[in-house]
């Protein structure tokens, strides 16, 4: 066995040279961003399913281990920390997970929701050949307060007009919320 050493660096390091705009080479920051790898993102409602499942089966399985705990101990005394640690605090994990995996579900509802509802729209414009128009652009007054002209409040209210400028102590509507 020959021992081989490694005689240290004499010269000293540098840094490339930057590049300039005429040599073809772009920003080099920017092409080394291109190249990482973007991680994968899980959504947030699926954080939700995977918490909720996850602490619906650990707090089962505290549930059991306290069930077995107080079934093989025949004094009281011994039988209350396996009650309060698996039993209570299982049954707590169990109904934060299962309101975790609740708000999942209700998220896929809504998005789902959603979905149809644009899909309808869809079939409707097809069907009808005009499309449902919206001006939330337009603003009106009524009782010193500012409203769109879409405002739900304002259903089959007459005496409405549109804003002149010269009123003062207009009000926003806290349902539309117009541009003020």
């Amino acid at each position: 066995m020959t021992a081989t050493t490694r005689e240290p660096r004499t010269e000293p390091l540098q840094a490339p040279d930057p590049p300039r705009p005429g040599d073809g080479e772009g920003d080099r920051l920017g092409d080394e961003a291109a190249k990482l790898r973007s991680r994968a993102s899980i959504p947030v409602d699926r954080w939700f399913q995977l918490a909720g499942a996850a602490l619906m089966g650990i707090g089962v399985l505290a549930i059991i281990a306290g069930w077995y705990g107080v079934a093989h101990t025949a004094r009281q005394w011994r039988q209350t920390p396996y009650v309060l640690s698996g039993g209570v605090l299982g049954l707590a994990l169990v109904f934060v997970g299962a309101f975790a995996y609740f708000a999942f579900w209700l998220t896929r509802l809504v998005e789902s929701t959603q979905r149809q509802t644009a899909v309808l729209e869809r079939i409707e414009v097809a069907l009808t050949g005009a499309r449902r128009e919206t001006d939330d652009e337009s603003t009106v007054v009524a009782d010193g307060i500012l409203h769109r002209a879409s405002c739900p409040l304002l259903a089959g209210r007459a005496g409405l007009a549109a804003p002149t400028g010269k009123e003062k102590g207009l009000r926003a509507c806290p349902v539309c919320e117009p541009p003020v």
